[in-house]
């Protein structure tokens, strides 16, 4: 069951992705089989894609992202099913960074860091995503939330 295609792998390191979803930026661990079916970093390939799923048993999953969240292994789905599967979305396109990107905004503050649930990757409303983390986060973060999204027009 795939609700729709959203969201870009972003980067990918030796051992892990990241993967935006609306904004909010998801780290999957992985192994090297699933990382190196993707395409170089750099390069933007819509027609890449990778599903996240919700697993009964993380185990199965080819890769954990956070809880029970984890890369549905094509392979693994094709031998084995899906039933262990709650649920599952595609995400669709692919664009990488240069190497030591990433570090580098996070080292200069550029990326909020939110813990993650489930409903993030499987939202109903990927447009209204990036207010509903702000608003859970709490603080400061709170009042970005209420920010139009063109402060010109404020």
């Amino acid at each position: 069951m795939i609700g729709r295609l959203r969201g870009i792998v972003a980067e990918v390191g030796e051992e892990e992705m990241l993967i935006d979803v609306g904004g909010v930026g998801y780290v999957v661990r992985c192994g090297s089989k699933t990382l190196g079916r993707l395409p170089a970093v750099g390069a933007f390939q819509p027609g890449t894609v990778i599903v996240l799923a919700d697993f009964a048993d993380p185990a199965t999953a080819g890769g954990i992202t956070f809880d029970t969240v984890g890369i549905l292994d094509p392979d693994a789905a094709e031998s084995q099913g899906t039933d262990g599967v709650r649920r599952a979305r595609a995400f669709g396109g692919y664009s990488g960074w240069g190497g030591g990107q990433l570090e580098g905004e996070i080292d200069s503050d550029a990326w909020i860091d939110a813990t993650p649930i489930a409903d993030d990757v499987f939202t109903d409303d990927p447009e209204g995503l990036w207010r509903t983390v702000l608003e859970r986060t709490g603080g400061s973060y709170r009042l970005m939330a209420t920010a139009p999204e063109d402060p010109l027009r404020n």
